[in-house]
């Protein structure tokens, strides 16, 4: 009886993780959702006042996103959020984390050691997806870029809240950046 309860509990224990593991995460791009995202973030920030480091935070929005759902369709749309998560997981340490916040929104988190680790993952990200050509199908090929935006911190902000705005108004700036050098 024993043996067999201690089973039982050992499996409801893995259905707990498995199960948080689910609500916190986006099932498109294996990354954090929201719900992941805000509770990762705060960690983060946790672990900056306690342990020191420079925290950097990427807020990263796909440029013309619309336009690729309403002329290709939405599985090429969900085939351009998945290649950009991967991208952006590919430039990040093994320590950095990644959510989709939104339709077309990424973020990425890190503590460094010093700004010039937090300042090489930026340029990382930005050059990566200056202008990807994805392929939809044999025929189609798409030319994908995204807007990063970023704040870096030596010391812990004011919260996650205030970190997030701060980036995306950075962001925003180089969206707007972006398109004046477009025309």
């Amino acid at each position: 009886l024993a043996v067999a309860v201690s089973a039982r509990i050992k499996n409801i224990q893995t259905d707990k993780v498995l199960a948080e593991s689910q609500a916190n995460t986006d099932e498109l791009c294996n990354v954090l959702n929201r719900r992941g995202w805000d509770k990762r973030v705060n960690e983060v920030l946790s672990e900056q006042n306690n342990k020191g480091g420079i925290t950097c935070l990427l807020y990263i929005d796909l440029d013309d996103f619309k336009q690729i759902n309403d002329k290709w369709g939405h599985d090429a749309g969900d085939k351009v959020l998945k290649v950009t998560a991967d991208i952006i997981r590919h430039q990040l340490r093994s320590v950095d984390s990644i959510g989709r916040i939104g339709g077309d929104e990424f973020f990425a988190v890190g503590i460094f050691n010093d700004r010039v680790e937090a300042e090489s993952l930026v340029v990382r990200v930005q050059e990566r997806l200056q202008a990807v050509n994805l392929h939809i199908d044999k025929q189609t090929t798409l030319e994908i870029s995204a807007s990063v935006g970023h704040v870096i911190y030596d010391e812990s902000p004011k919260g996650a809240e205030y970190m997030v705005r701060q980036a995306d108004e950075s962001m925003y700036q180089i969206k707007r950046s972006n398109k004046q050098l477009q025309t």
